[in-house]
Protein backbone atom coordinates (compact mmCIF):
# COMPACT_ATOMS: atom_id res chain seq x y z
CA UNK A 1 0.00 0.00 0.00
CA UNK A 2 2.77 2.51 0.83
CA UNK A 3 4.88 2.14 -2.34
CA UNK A 4 1.35 2.56 -4.42
CA UNK A 5 0.76 5.67 -2.38
CA UNK A 6 4.29 6.82 -2.78
CA UNK A 7 3.88 5.67 -6.79
CA UNK A 8 1.10 7.81 -7.04
CA UNK A 9 2.61 11.17 -5.27
CA UNK A 10 6.40 11.23 -6.31
CA UNK A 11 8.26 13.64 -7.53
CA UNK A 12 9.02 14.61 -11.12
CA UNK A 13 11.80 12.96 -11.97
CA UNK A 14 11.63 10.30 -9.77
CA UNK A 15 11.17 6.55 -11.23
CA UNK A 16 8.21 4.67 -9.84
CA UNK A 17 8.62 1.80 -7.11
CA UNK A 18 8.25 -1.96 -8.32
CA UNK A 19 4.97 -3.34 -6.76
CA UNK A 20 5.49 -6.53 -6.49
CA UNK A 21 8.91 -8.57 -5.42
CA UNK A 22 10.38 -11.41 -7.55
CA UNK A 23 9.78 -14.73 -5.85
CA UNK A 24 12.62 -17.42 -6.07
CA UNK A 25 12.24 -19.99 -8.64
CA UNK A 26 11.15 -23.29 -6.35
CA UNK A 27 13.77 -26.16 -6.71
CA UNK A 28 13.42 -29.78 -7.46
CA UNK A 29 13.53 -32.19 -4.41
CA UNK A 30 16.14 -34.63 -6.66
CA UNK A 31 18.55 -31.08 -6.51
CA UNK A 32 17.71 -30.36 -3.41
CA UNK A 33 18.72 -34.17 -1.97
CA UNK A 34 21.53 -33.75 -4.54
CA UNK A 35 22.83 -30.86 -2.45
CA UNK A 36 22.31 -31.40 1.27
CA UNK A 37 24.25 -34.72 0.24
CA UNK A 38 27.36 -32.72 -1.50
CA UNK A 39 27.51 -30.50 1.94
CA UNK A 40 27.24 -33.79 4.24
CA UNK A 41 30.17 -35.54 2.41
CA UNK A 42 32.25 -32.38 2.51
CA UNK A 43 31.56 -32.13 6.14
CA UNK A 44 32.72 -35.97 6.77
CA UNK A 45 35.72 -35.07 4.57
CA UNK A 46 36.67 -31.33 5.99
CA UNK A 47 34.91 -30.51 8.77
CA UNK A 48 32.90 -27.66 8.62
CA UNK A 49 35.91 -25.00 7.81
CA UNK A 50 34.19 -24.43 4.65
CA UNK A 51 31.71 -22.69 6.41
CA UNK A 52 34.53 -20.26 7.98
CA UNK A 53 35.98 -19.76 4.79
CA UNK A 54 32.41 -18.28 3.15
CA UNK A 55 32.16 -15.92 6.31
CA UNK A 56 35.76 -15.01 6.27
CA UNK A 57 35.50 -14.37 2.06
CA UNK A 58 32.49 -12.22 2.92
CA UNK A 59 33.89 -9.68 5.61
CA UNK A 60 32.34 -11.92 8.70
CA UNK A 61 34.51 -13.51 11.64
CA UNK A 62 33.33 -16.78 13.16
CA UNK A 63 30.86 -15.46 15.97
CA UNK A 64 28.50 -14.15 12.39
CA UNK A 65 30.07 -9.93 13.43
CA UNK A 66 30.90 -7.85 10.46
CA UNK A 67 34.55 -6.36 10.70
CA UNK A 68 35.55 -2.88 10.39
CA UNK A 69 32.18 -1.30 9.84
Amino acid sequence: MLTAFYNVNRPKGKSPLKLWKKKPKKVKKEEYQNNIKIIEDMEKREGKSWVYKIYKANGFDKRMKKKGG
